[in-house]
C-alpha cells in the first residue's frame, strides 16, 4: 500500500469514527435517545399523589389481611380533564362480611383524608345489597372507586392461567437493554422503532429466540412539533398517499412483523380521518393494531371494530413513571387485571427499573400467567 492510500484510509477511518460520535453512538447505545413518550403536562405533586394513593391502597389492604386473590382491578382508564391525563382505577374487594368491609372502607376512607398532599380525600360513596364504595379523588378529580363485596358468591369463572401479553416499545437505540429484555425467562413482544441505528439488529435476535415483534410507528402528538415523534413520523398534515408511503418505508425498515403500534400519537389517533387510513392500510396488509392509547379520546378500537380489523388496546402501561415503586404498583395492576378479565396488554420501555421489576415478578409471572404474544390477545378478545 502506497503512504497515500494508507493516508486516504487513515483519513477515512477516522472521518468514519467523527460521524459516530457526532450521531452520539457508544458502542451499545446511543448518548441521546429520543424520548420514549409524550410527556404529559401534571401539575406539581399531582402525579406523585396518585402515586402515593395507589401504594396506599395496598398497604391499607395488606394491613387488613386481604389477599390478592381478593383483589380485582376491573378497569384502568386514561382521563383528560382540564388539561390533566391520569389513570383512573377502578377495583374490587371482595371482603368476609359487612363488618370486615365497614371496617376497610373506614381504613381506606381514613387513610385518603390524612394524605401529607393537599386537597385528597376519601369517602363512602354509597352501601348497599352487599357492596360497599369508596371514592378516592384528588383536587377534586376522581383517582381511585374502590367496591367492597360480602355474601355475595363470585360467578366469574377465572382461568387458573390468564393470558398475559407485555410489550416492550421504543427497542432499537440500546442495544444492551434490548439484549437483557430478550433474555428474560419468559417471552415478551418487541416494538421496534424504524429508523433506529440498532433496530435490524434486535429484529433479528427476536426472529432467532421466536420473539413476536411490531411495528413502533411514530405518529404525531399533540404539541408538534415542538414534541418530536421521530423519523419517520406519520402526521396530521399528511394526505393518503403520503401516509401510505411512511407506512411502507418503516415497513421495509423492520419487516416480517406481525403488528404495529402507535408511538406518541396523541394528536393523529384522536383524527377519524387519518387513522381510518393508518388502519385500512394494516388490514390490507393483514397486520394488527395494538392501540397504545396515548390519547383518552383516541378512535383507534372502535375505527377497528368498523374496518373488521383485529386489534387491542393496552391495559396499563408500566412506566410512565419509571420510578421503582410506580412500576411495581403498575405491574400488581396488570396482574389483577389479567386474573379478572383473562387476559390483559401491558406496554413497557427500555427502563432500568422495569428490567429489573420484569426480573422480580418472573417467577410469579412464569407461575401464574400464560405470557402470550400480542397476536394471540386480538383473536381471542
Amino acid at each position: 500500500m502506497t503512504i497515500g492510500l494508507f493516508l486516504a484510509f487513515l483519513g477515512l477511518v477516522a472521518f468514519s469514527l467523527w460521524v459516530f460520535r457526532d450521531k452520539g453512538f457508544t458502542g451499545d447505545a446511543v448518548r441521546t435517545i429520543p424520548p420514549f413518550e409524550e410527556v404529559v403536562s401534571v401539575p406539581e405533586g399531582f402525579r406523585d399523589a396518585v402515586g402515593e394513593i395507589d401504594r396506599s391502597v395496598y398497604r391499607v389492604l395488606f394491613d387488613s389481611g386481604i389477599g390478592e386473590e381478593s383483589v380485582s382491578f376491573e378497569r384502568v382508564i386514561p382521563q383528560h380533564r382540564n388539561g390533566i391525563v391520569w389513570d383512573y382505577a377502578e377495583l374490587s374487594v371482595r371482603c368476609s362480611n359487612e363488618e370486615s368491609a365497614r371496617k376497610l372502607a373506614y381504613a381506606l376512607a381514613q387513610n385518603a383524608d390524612v394524605y401529607d398532599a393537599p386537597k385528597i380525600r376519601g369517602r363512602i360513596l354509597s352501601s348497599t345489597g352487599g357492596r360497599m364504595v369508596i371514592e378516592i379523588s384528588k383536587d377534586n378529580l376522581r383517582t381511585h372507586l374502590v367496591s367492597l363485596v360480602w355474601g355475595v358468591p363470585e360467578d366469574r369463572k377465572i382461568p387458573r392461567h390468564p393470558k398475559l401479553a407485555i410489550v416492550i416499545d421504543d427497542i432499537g437505540y440500546d442495544r444492551r437493554m434490548a439484549d437483557a429484555l430478550m433474555s428474560l425467562d419468559f417471552p415478551l413482544s418487541l416494538s421496534i422503532l424504524p429508523y433506529g441505528p440498532f433496530s435490524r439488529d434486535a429484529l433479528e435476535k427476536c426472529e432467532e429466540r421466536g420473539l413476536e415483534v411490531l411495528l413502533h410507528l411514530p405518529m404525531e402528538p399533540k404539541g408538534y412539533p415542538e414534541v418530536d415523534p421521530g423519523e419517520g413520523a406519520v402526521l396530521l398534515q399528511m394526505d393518503e398517499t403520503q401516509i401510505a408511503d411512511a407506512l411502507d418505508r418503516a415497513l421495509e425498515r423492520v419487516p416480517g412483523v406481525k403488528g404495529v403500534n402507535n408511538h406518541m400519537g396523541s394528536a393523529f389517533s384522536e383524527n377519524l380521518e387519518k387513522m381510518r387510513v393508518v388502519l385500512a392500510f394494516l388490514k390490507s396488509h393483514d397486520l394488527y393494531y395494538l392501540d397504545s392509547r396515548t390519547s383518552p379520546r383516541s378512535v383507534a378500537i372502535d375505527l377497528a371494530g368498523d374496518l373488521g380489523l383485529e386489534a387491542v388496546s393496552r391495559n396499563v402501561f408500566l412506566d410512565d413513571d419509571p420510578s421503582l415503586p410506580a412500576v411495581q404498583t403498575q405491574m400488581e395492576r396488570l396482574l389483577s387485571l389479567a386474573r379478572h378479565n383473562g387476559s390483559a396488554v401491558g406496554i413497557g420501555h427500555p427502563h432500568e427499573s422495569t428490567l429489573q421489576v420484569l426480573r422480580e415478578f418472573a417467577s410469579r409471572i412464569r407461575s401464574e400467567f400464560e405470557v402470550v404474544a400480542v397476536s394471540e390477545l386480538v383473536k381471542t378478545r
